[in-house]
């Protein structure tokens, strides 16, 4: 087993227990300072100085929320690109995970969705009429207009999860991980809902800064025939 995927491994785990978890003594704020707290324990642990100081500047716990579910992806991405092995063409297993690491892994999964597509999907869909919206499960028109900023990050999250069940596209494999295993039979539907909004908007709704996203429906076809 190659001695770099260990190190690899052991460093996206310890990634995750600074975004997750809190120092037991540390005082017991609001939410949105301990999630701060947590943040710069992550990125302290990268150097990222620029990044520490532009989270120092938010204030909104929405917008902090956010910021964790994205880098609690890129951590999963990190795992999976190491687990994801091709064991035909490879002499080398992945490295294993424990029970408290897959755990880990789970809980930044399920923030992905709870703080990053979930809310994203609904203030972008706010205000698309009713008629589009899959089975008119939005109770209403929310009279504002779509931040193109929250459609772009919408995008990113969507096709980044999406590309961690196919890794090489449409045409190609599925992947094979307990990472895929957990989005296929725990959040599904999560990521069913926004890809098919995303590959399906009418033309009418869509604009230089919140395009269809074409490539997401042949997809969406596997992800059902699933």
């Amino acid at each position: 087993m190659p001695q770099i995927s260990l190190t690899e491994i052991a460093s996206a785990i310890a990634d995750s227990v600074a975004l997750l978890e809190t120092p037991p003594k540390t005082p017991t704020n609001s939410l949105e300072d301990i999630l701060k707290n947590r943040l710069f324990a992550y990125y302290s642990r990268h150097n990222a100085n620029d990044t520490s100081r532009h989270l120092a500047s938010i204030s909104s716990q929405k917008e902090i929320e956010l910021l964790t579910a994205r880098e609690a992806l890129l951590i999963i991405q990190r795992v999976q690109k190491i687990l994801d092995v091709e064991l035909d063409e490879s002499l080398q297993e992945p490295p294993p995970l424990g029970t408290r690491d897959l755990a880990k892994l789970r809980t930044l999964l399920s923030l992905v969705f709870k703080w990053g597509v979930e809310p994203l999907y609904v203030r972008v869909s706010g205000g698309w009429p009713e008629s589009i919206m899959a089975g008119g499960t939005h109770p209403k028109i929310i009279d504002l207009t779509s931040d193109s900023d929250d459609y772009g990050i919408l995008t990113e999250l969507t096709s980044s999860i999406v590309a961690l069940v196919f890794p090489q596209g449409v045409q190609g494999r599925i992947s094979q991980t307990l990472i895929t295993t957990s989005i296929l039979s725990r959040h599904i539907t999560d990521v069913l809902l926004p890809s098919i909004a995303l590959g399906w908007l009418p033309e009418s709704l869509s604009s230089s800064s919140a395009p269809v996203l074409h490539e997401l429906r042949p997809l969406v076809m596997r992800l059902l025939k699933l």
